[in-house]
């Protein structure tokens, strides 16, 4: 947001030089006490992030994206957007989302909702599962900057304070001024960048293989993209660029440093994939139970075990309950409230658990509870074992020992009848004699 206006208000400068001039010595004064203000909300404004999967439930929401939905983060995982705000359909950004899940291709959307009375700014970024969505409240910086166009002098300092880099070059690609922020980010200082073309700032491979594309700038398109840019050291730097034309000779890019960002997704995507193939690797039943939204996720296992499918039944904690035979459901239901009334960490439990076909199986549990802050569960998170062939091993083992115990006391019981009767009848031998 910061960006367009921005230009505008470049092109503007050099457009009406005679009327800026007029307007900047009208205005300049009235405009000095609201200096700290502009400056204090451009440091406030910060993206908000959510990741939705294929069917459009949230599988993450931060803090900013929770004060703006004016919801609990936690809340909403697991939930269908176009459920928790069906006000939100055929909105503009409605659209772009499915675009970008049924492409498969990163969409860009700057737009005012009047719903809510703001405007926002959102990256969508697809994925095979799902969309990852990046989004901030953009309104303030709107209104900061609409009070920029009536002051040169105001421009340049919020410019060169701003937390973006910016660039402005002449439409050769030759560096005509810079921001503070730019040269931090690429270890510049004083007038080190002033002078030299923009290629001098990128990897040689990137010269060719990603050009400026100076031409379409100046055909009046607004450019959005992500690129490398060599640092004073020789190391890259990740950073997205907004660029347009500033006026009939100028063009003007505004840069932010996406290194947290892209780190951000590798490792919220290298997790998911790790916990895919964790879950996949194994045959025993992953669980994870949410208490406040009573939802149960899991691997594959578990919704073979339910005989559902994932993503089409939500299972719930009354659900687990119902599937346990009826004389195991109080001790598992006691054991339970007796881990929470101790706060304990894990607790094991035994159990008869009936399965899709309809078979009661036995399976051993071993789970480990969260509490929040005030020692009440949030989620348990466990693993069940089908232990149903051990426990029949194990009682057959059982039956045969007893057999064979019986077995022994029989042999021992004929051979005493034995000893009997050879005494007798030597007994009687004797007699005779």
């Amino acid at each position: 947001m910061f960006s367009i206006f921005g230009g505008i208000f470049v092109f503007e400068i050099f457009r009406r030089p005679e009327k800026l001039e007029r307007l900047v010595k009208e205005r300049t004064s009235e405009l000095k006490g609201s200096e700290n203000k502009y400056r204090s909300v451009i440091d406030r404004v910060s993206d908000a992030f959510v990741s939705l999967d294929k069917d459009w439930n949230y599988t993450f929401v931060n803090k900013k994206a929770g004060e703006i939905f004016a919801r609990k983060p936690e809340t909403l995982i697991g939930k269908n957007i176009w459920t928790e705000f069906p006000e939100w359909k055929d909105q503009p950004f409605y659209h772009v989302y499915y675009r970008a899940m049924e492409t498969q291709t990163y969409q860009y959307l700057e737009e005012y909702y009047p719903a809510v009375d703001k405007w926002f700014e959102s990256h969508v970024y697809p994925a095979n599962n799902g969309l990852t969505i990046f989004f901030k409240d953009v309104t303030e910086i709107k209104q900061v900057l609409l009070a920029l166009k009536i002051n040169e002098e105001k421009y340049r300092i919020l410019i060169e304070q701003a937390s973006d880099g910016i660039v402005i070059t002449d439409l050769a690609g030759e560096i005509l001024e810079v921001n503070h922020s730019i040269k931090q980010m690429l270890g510049y200082a004083g007038e080190e960048m002033i002078g030299y073309p923009l290629t001098v700032f990128l990897p040689d491979d990137d010269i060719a293989a990603i050009p400026l594309r100076i031409n379409e700038l100046m055909q009046g398109k607004n450019l959005m993209y992500e690129r490398r840019l060599l640092k004073k050291d020789g190391t890259i730097l990740d950073v997205e660029i907004n660029s347009k034309m500033a006026s009939s000779h100028t063009l003007i890019g505004f840069i932010r440093d996406i290194t947290q960002r892209i780190k951000i997704s590798a490792d919220l995507k290298k997790s998911i994939e790790r916990y895919k193939l964790i879950a996949a690797a194994t045959n025993d039943v992953i669980w994870d139970h949410d208490f406040e939204n009573n939802i149960t996720w899991g691997n594959k296992s578990l919704y073979q075990l339910y005989g559902v499918e994932a993503g089409t039944t939500a299972i719930n904690f009354e659900m687990f309950i119902n599937q346990i035979h009826p004389d195991d459901q109080e001790g598992i239901k006691t054991g339970f409230e007796e881990a929470v009334k101790n706060r304990q960490s894990s607790i094991t439990e035994e159990f008869r658990f009936k399965n899709a076909e309809g078979e009661y199986r036995i399976f051993y549990d071993r789970a480990f509870i969260k509490y929040d802050d005030v020692g009440n569960p949030e989620r348990i998170l466990g693993v069940m074992l089908d232990i149903t062939e051990r426990e029949k091993a194990a009682e057959l083992l059982q039956k045969s020992y007893k057999d064979i115990r019986q077995l022994a006391s029989n042999l021992q019981s004929i051979r005493e009848d034995e000893r009997t009767n050879i005494a007798r009848e030597i007994h009687d031998e004797l007699g005779q004699q």
